[in-house]
Parts: structure tokens; C-alpha cells; sequence
């Protein structure tokens, strides 16, 4: 179904649908960035070899895409309303981890090989492939390539509308980079941009450094309000979420936004409505 409304109006039903669980959401987004790049930073300050690097690597791999599922289907949870185990929804998928392991490592193959074409190509094939946890934390069990071709499907006729929603935060990660930008530009020193191997080497050093880590952790904050906007998308190009003008109850909450909201199996939102979705 196409996304008709604004990233506005998004963003809006958003911010009322996590009123009251914004510390749990941005709780969780901690949680999975501290699992996914602590042991990273851990390595770096205590063994900088590459056989330690290698290792924080696959550790990496193995654990986003289980944690990027708990993340999903805790997200979608707080925005339907049916989030029962509080952060209990985050780890309540991990039985599902060798599924989402499979989706993340296809989803990074299939990037990468359409990278290789040109960088277009790899940014819009991981716009097409953006709803895939989000499918497979409706469905745990469904296979990777279901899940690609689900969120194919979602974003055939919503790809221009995932990008404006996405640039709308642009401001908010530009403001929230700046006091992390500034103590980084302090400690790198006088770098030539010209010698980019050394900047790149510079910039990762310093990256590292726990003064900046801690100020990156403002960025965390916007992050979490795009991952609310981002299961509204979801749910309108589902087609769970219809919107209507003029104040409407949402399962008995009052939103202004909101019509109703309805929550059906993955047969008739993926199949039974195919044409809805060309």
C-alpha cells in the first residue's frame, strides 16, 4: 500500500503511539549499540591485533541481526499498543536468531553485489530491503528471501517517501553529531585531508576515544525517534495503519491521527493484498 501521508503526520503519530515509552525506547537502542560495538572498543584498548580484529568482526555479524530483530519487534510492539512484557519484547525473539543471522547475512550479500554495479544501485537495493526485520518480526519463521521479497513488495511504490522521511532527521543528526564533531576535530589536530590515509587513520583513533563515544551517545536519542517513525512506515505500507482526519480513538487511546488500527496475519498482508501494493 502507498504511503500517502506526510513525514510530518508520520513523525507525529509516532511521538503519540511512544508517549509514555520513550526511556524503554531509548533503552533498548542502548542495549543493542553497546552489545554490537562495545567488544569492539574493548579490543581496540586492550589489543589492537588483527586476530583480535578478526574475531570482534564475525562476533559482530553473528550478533546484529538478532539484535536487530529484538530491536524490530520491540519497536513494533510499543507502536501497536501490545508491548505486555515491557522490554521483554526485545529478547522474546531470540529463539529466532539463526533466522535473523540468515536474513542479515543475505541482506549484506545482496547490497554488496548491487554495490558492485555502482553506489546507487547498493543505496536503493538497501532502501527495498529496509522492512525485511520488520516482516520477520511479524513472522519470525518466514525465510530470508520471504522477507526480502515482503519488504520488495512494501516499498515498491514507497521508496521516494522512505527517503524524504529518512532526510527529514538529517538536522537532528547533524545537531546531535556537532558536540562530538567539535571535541574530535580538537583531538585529531592539524590533518591534511589530502593525506587521507592518515586521516582515515586519525579519525578512527580519536573516533575511539571514550570522550568522544560518550557525546556520540546524543545521536542515540534521534535514532530511537526515527526507529518509532520508521514502524509507523511499516505499519502504513502494511496497510495495519489507516489514517484519517479528525480526533479518533486507537484502541481506546485518543490520537488524533489515528482511525483504527488492525492487525492481521502475514498471508493477507503480503499475498491476499499484492495488488494493493504495485
Amino acid at each position: 500500500m502507498k504511503v500517502e501521508l506526510s513525514c510530518s503526520r508520520i513523525k507525529k503519530i509516532a511521538r503519540q503511539m511512544f508517549r509514555g515509552h520513550w526511556p524503554g525506547a531509548f533503552l533498548a537502542v542502548f542495549i543493542c549499540t553497546v552489545l554490537i560495538n562495545g567488544p569492539g572498543l574493548i579490543a581496540y584498548y586492550l589489543s589492537g591485533s588483527q586476530a583480535v580484529s578478526m574475531i570482534v568482526e564475525l562476533y559482530s555479524l553473528f550478533v546484529t541481526g538478532p539484535l536487530t530483530l529484538g530491536l524490530s519487534n520491540y519497536y513494533l510492539e510499543v507502536f501497536r499498543g501490545t508491548n505486555e512484557l515491557g522490554m521483554g519484547s526485545f529478547t522474546s525473539r531470540l529463539g529466532y536468531s539463526l533466522n535473523a543471522l540468515a536474513l542479515y547475512v543475505t541482506e549484506m550479500i545482496l547490497i554488496f553485489f548491487w554495490s558492485l554495479l555502482l553506489v546507487v544501485p547498493g543505496i536503493i537495493a538497501a532502501i527495498r530491503y529496509s522492512q525485511a526485520f520488520y516482516v520477520l518480526a511479524d513472522d519470525p519463521e518466514q525465510r530470508p528471501m520471504d522477507c526480502i521479497r515482503a519488504s520488495n513488495r512494501l516499498m515498491l511504490n514507497n521508496k521516494g517517501k522512505y527517503v524524504l522521511l529518512w532526510l527529514s532527521f538529517l538536522p537532528w543528526l547533524i545537531v546531535a553529531n556537532i558536540p562530538a564533531g567539535i571535541v574530535r576535530s580538537q583531538l585529531m589536530g592539524p590533518v591534511s585531508v589530502y593525506h587521507l590515509e592518515e586521516y582515515a587513520r586519525r579519525f578512527s583513533e580519536v573516533s575511539n576515544q571514550p570522550v568522544v563515544v560518550l557525546l556520540s551517545i546524543l545521536t542515540l536519542f534521534v535514532q530511537v525517534y526515527i526507529l518509532a517513525s520508521n514502524a509507523c512506515f511499516y505499519d502504513l505500507a502494511c496497510g495495519n495503519l489507516v489514517v484519517e482526519h479528525g480526533d479518533v480513538t486507537y484502541d481506546g487511546y485518543i490520537a488524533d491521527s489515528v482511525d483504527r488500527y488492525e492487525i492481521t496475519g502475514f498471508e493477507s498482508k503480503y499475498k491476499d493484498n499484492e495488488e494493493d501494493l504495485r
